[in-house]
Order: structure tokens, then sequence, then C-alpha cells
């Protein structure tokens, strides 16, 4: 259930620096771990997913990366996406879509739960629907991990997470991008089987692009 508690809190921290912003430019936060952030890629500030949706979607879109490595939607993983700046900065970015990505690193064996997961991705969810209640909000099933590695459970990933999110999409009317099965014939895209290289960042920036497109053509 959603925290009153924490909405005040996140609230009290945006209010005061708030964004004055005009209609423009479309803003897209990508929200994520390693695997947004760019983790591994060479020359990722050009390379990583997020850079190259920029580059896909043009000029009439910003946007913008707030990945951070080994983040987790799990409050209570080592690495809580809830701690970090870039959680703030993504909300004081006034975003007018956002891309959620988190699931890697939350399927370790340190930290996998599933209640606990979904109830925490719900409550992100709200958070943006409150401050901003008419932004488009897409989430995406984490990447095949090919490995097992770093506690990372592959078949968590495949069998688990997916029900979670597609539960999450249809109670919440928010967007759902299967990057799970699109990455999947690719393996030899991922440098260390659980991180995509440029070829695979493009692949994500490209599906993304086309659901966002597709979106808006439903919406003319």
């Amino acid at each position: 259930m959603f925290s009153r508690v924490l909405f005040i809190i996140v609230i009290g921290f945006i209010l005061p620096i708030f964004p004055i912003f005009a209609k423009g430019r479309i803003k897209v936060a990508c929200i994520g771990d390693s695997i947004t952030y760019g983790g591994g890629i060479k020359n990722r500030i050009a390379n990583s997913y997020p850079a190259q949706l920029q580059k896909i979607l043009g000029k009439e879109y910003k946007v913008k990366n707030f990945g951070v490595g080994g983040a987790t939607m799990l409050r209570k993983g080592d690495i809580p996406y809830w701690k970090e700046d870039e959680f703030m900065e993504a909300l004081q970015f006034a975003p007018d879509i956002i891309i959620i990505k988190f699931g890697t690193n939350d399927s370790k064996t340190i930290h996998w739960n599933a209640k606990a997961y979904k109830e925490n991705y719900n409550d992100f969810i709200t958070i943006f629907k409150k401050i901003y209640p008419e932004i488009k909000i897409y989430i995406a099933l984490p990447i095949p991990a090919f490995k097992k590695i770093w506690n990372i459970q592959p078949e968590v990933i495949d069998k688990e997470i997916p029900p979670i999110l597609e539960e999450i999409s249809e109670k919440e009317n928010v967007g759902l991008i299967n990057l799970y099965s699109v990455l999947l014939p690719y393996e030899e895209y991922f440098f260390d089987k659980i991180h995509p290289d440029a070829r695979g960042a493009k692949l994500i920036a490209e599906t993304i692009a086309e659901k966002l497109k597709e979106k808006t053509a439903k919406s003319e």
C-alpha cells in the first residue's frame, strides 16, 4: 500500500526547488539500474540506451538517463533506488514520460521477495502519478540474464518477474514493454552475459521508441 508519509517527504523535497517549465520538448526520464546507466558500454554517453533513444526520437524529445548501477526497486536491497540522488532528480525533471526498468538486481538470491517487489513497484508508480497526474508511464520487463553470476537468478527474471509486471501494468493502467523477448535471441550482444553492449542498447532503444510512437499514433 502506498505510504502517505513517504509521499509527504518526497513532496517536501521537491516543492522548494520545483522546476518552472514551459510546454516544449517532451521530456523522457529513463529510470533503472546499470543496464539503463550503460554500465560497461564503450562510450556510454553516446551508446547507452537512453542516449540512443534520444537519437531515434529526435529534437522534439529530451531524454535523460537516471540509471544507477546495482540499483534495486526493492527498498531493502543493498542499493535501493529510493535512496539514490537520481530518484529525486528524476522527480525534479518533471517528466512527461518515464521508462522504469528494474528487476535484474532485485532477482538476486540475497534480495528476491516477490511480494515486496510488487508493493514497492506500485508505490514507485503512485508517487509519480500523484505528482504528475498526466504523466505517461511505461514499465519494462528486465532483459535476459544468460548466466548465473553475482547472485542474479535468471529463472526469476524469466518466470517470476514478468507476471508481476503484467499485473501491475493492467492494474495501474501503465504501458508494458517486453524487452525480455526482444533481447532473448541476441546472447552475443551481452558482453558479460548480463549487460548489453552498444548493439543491445540500440535494440532496447528501438523497442522503446516503437512503443512510444505506437502510443502517440493511437492518441492522434
